[in-house]
């Protein structure tokens, strides 16, 4: 097709009928581009099976227009936009759940998931479902990781990993108390309740972490190539924290989305479509064919494949400008030119 019909065709993309729109709260501000994730969490999970350690964050998609839930992350590369929160493998970066935060006053899930009531704990419970009782470590940062959350996963078979904060109800206090002024830099403090391990270790600042499967344990590493004893914990967690931001890292090379959009469910389309493309190039890298490709060249093997599976049913011959033609007078013998104006 033309280029001017497929802008044409993309000013008119709708993927739910307004006439349809009866939903309130949380529903109806996602409904615009519900069926479009409820389709990609679906496939994302029946296409993959992922390996044990899952990074669970939250991503921001940039938007600079008007919304009422646009958030601001300073620490994205984004700073302004949308967010979401996915849930990726840690070493891949492969995307296995999506859910779009719509702000404080919209409840996501209004009643209570598994027995709680906290907003946090219901986010992350939502996302693992399905991957719940399957041996998984689930890595999480200090905005999600609270003890009871904890204690509740590893009763469904699942490890959790993570920072946490230490104003969390049930810290001891001997963690609680800590006064990172008066540590001196390598310092850890350990403390164990039956399969959980916490352990504060002063680097920079004091650093909290909680395992379920680790003790309180010294490995060699390196620190602005100097040698340095830093606790299994917080080399794990450094190891595998970071699948939300390998994804994003990914697919900054090939923005899809960068174009501006006046509706904001188009930009999380695309920003989707996008993401559809890398979790293939994923599948792909564990299932090579004859010939390993580049992400650059798969995406043009995608587009090659497309092209020869639809091709264009009618050809429209190209407009050629018309010649100019000149104007040939037959004048009889005698007979005078006419009179032109303005000649």
């Amino acid at each position: 097709m033309s280029r001017t019909r497929f802008l044409l065709l993309t000013k008119f993309l709708h993927f739910v009928s307004n006439e349809n729109l009866v939903s309130r709260g949380y529903e109806r501000k996602v409904e615009k581009i519900a069926p479009v994730v409820d389709h990609c969490n679906r496939k994302f999970a029946e296409m993959y099976t992922p390996s044990q350690y899952l990074s669970l964050d939250e991503s921001l998609l940039l938007w600079k227009g008007r919304l009422s839930w646009r958030q601001c992350i300073r620490t994205k590369a984004a700073h302004f936009g949308i967010k979401s929160f996915e849930l990726c493998e840690a070493e891949t970066g492969y995307l296995l759940q999506y859910r779009l935060y719509t702000g404080k006053n919209t409840a996501m899930y209004p009643g209570p998931l598994h027995g709680f009531n906290d907003k946090t704990a219901k986010v992350v419970l939502q996302l693992m479902e399905g991957y719940l009782d399957t041996g998984h470590v689930l890595v999480i940062d200090n905005w999600y990781n609270q003890l009871l959350l904890t204690r509740y996963l590893k009763s469904r078979c699942t490890d959790v990993l993570g920072t946490i904060s230490r104003r969390r109800k049930g810290i001891p206090h001997a963690i609680k108390d800590l006064n990172p002024k008066q540590l001196e830099r390598g310092v850890s403090v350990g403390r164990h309740c039956g399969d959980i391990a916490l352990v504060a270790w002063k680097d920079v600042k004091l650093v909290t972490v909680l395992s379920t499967y680790h003790q309180h344990e010294m490995v060699p590493g390196r620190r602005a190539g100097q040698a340095v004893l830093k606790p299994t914990v917080v080399q794990e967690y450094n190891r595998y924290m970071g699948g939300v931001d390998l994804k994003d890292q990914k697919l900054s090379m090939f923005l899809l989305e960068r174009k501006r959009n006046r509706k904001w469910y188009m930009k999380v389309f695309k920003r989707l479509l996008n993401t559809s493309l890398l979790n293939a190039f994923i599948i792909y890298l564990r299932n090579p064919m004859y010939r390993m490709y580049s992400h650059r060249q798969f995406r043009l093997k995608v587009t090659e494949g497309l092209l020869s599976r639809y091709p264009r049913v009618s050809s429209v011959p190209p407009r050629v400008p018309n010649q100019l033609q000149r104007l040939v007078l037959r004048l009889e013998p005698g007979e005078s030119l006419p009179y032109l104006y303005g000649s």
